[in-house]
């Protein structure tokens, strides 16, 4: 009985950690979309140490799990987070290719305006 509480609350945390990371990459996306105007470096600065923050914790989470439950609980609840996993480095990736996009765009300026000088 105590061993489900356990990973019953193991199991919550992680979902709760899972939620508010996808929550601040979707915020984060959206900033993105609306310009760099709607929101401050600084603010973008700590939204993205907030979002590595708590990767990281959700790893630490998802390895003790691993570790602590029973292998059949374990085994579905590894596919089931890969899934969660893979949709995190998409949204990821997209605003990687975002910035991306903006560096590009930010140097072929900064070349133009160093020819027309």
């Amino acid at each position: 009985m105590t061993e489900e509480v356990n990973i019953d609350q193991k199991l919550a945390a992680i979902k709760s950690i899972n939620s508010e990371i996808f929550s601040l990459l979707e915020n984060h996306a959206k900033n993105k979309e609306l310009g760099s105007d709607t929101e401050d470096e600084n603010e973008e600065d700590n939204q993205e140490l907030i979002i590595r923050k708590l990767i990281s914790q959700r790893d630490t989470l998802i390895q003790q799990f691993l570790q602590t439950a029973p292998k059949d609980i374990a085994r579905s609840f590894a596919e089931q987070e890969l899934v969660t996993n893979q949709k995190i480095v998409e949204m990821v990736q997209i605003l990687l290719d975002t910035a991306k996009d903006e560096i590009t765009h930010f140097v072929r300026s900064r070349s133009a305006i160093k020819k027309y000088k």
